[in-house]
């Protein structure tokens, strides 16, 4: 249920965001929005809190909006949360957006898991893998290094898996022999 109202918080902030070309100021501001929501357990606190008023709250969004110039759209969508008792869905609000963001600007989003750190070809050689395989404009990419497995690496994207990991190979052949050992 809470994924359902990000995603309709998140639509109809981007429509207005991209009739007026803030889309992209806009998805950074929610995106600092919600790291600042992740981090910071006062304000989480204080904004759930209901024995703080509703001004006292829309106080509090007025002045951070004031000192990290957050756009009006982004004020006016806090304030709608709070009224609503919605503010908690913060980060996915921003998750979905940056998705409708994404989407708009053919832009893929990938994450690689490899069994060791990866060099500037190896990443460039990746994203360009990533690109012909999504057949998006703009790759984002993360990397990170998981020794467990053992070599080579996973990467995912859009919902898929390519995972070309020493420990997947060697999952996929075991789940193979077990499968050719229970049909004889």
């Amino acid at each position: 249920m809470q994924s359902t109202a990000a995603k309709r918080y998140a639509a109809a902030l981007y429509e207005l965001a991209a009739e007026t070309n803030n889309a992209s100021d806009i998805n950074r501001q929610l995106a600092l929005l919600a790291q600042v929501w992740e981090e910071n357990e006062v304000l989480r606190q204080f904004l759930t809190n209901p024995r703080c008023s509703l001004a006292e709250k829309k106080e509090l969004i007025t002045h951070l909006a004031q000192e990290a110039r957050l756009h009006q759209f982004v004020v006016n969508t806090l304030f709608l949360m709070l009224e609503k008792g919605r503010i908690t869905i913060l980060p996915a609000v921003s998750r979905s957006y940056t998705e409708y963001d994404d989407q708009s600007n053919n832009r893929v989003r990938g994450h690689c898991r490899s069994a060791t750190s990866l060099g500037t070809g190896e990443r460039k050689l990746l994203e360009q893998v990533l690109t012909k395989l999504s057949k998006a404009s703009e790759v984002i990419l993360t990397v990170e290094t998981d020794a467990s497995l053992m070599a080579g690496f996973i990467l995912s994207y859009r919902g898929v898996t390519v995972d070309g990991s020493l420990s997947g190979s060697l999952g996929r052949l075991h789940r193979q022999m077990l499968e050719s050992s229970h049909n004889n």
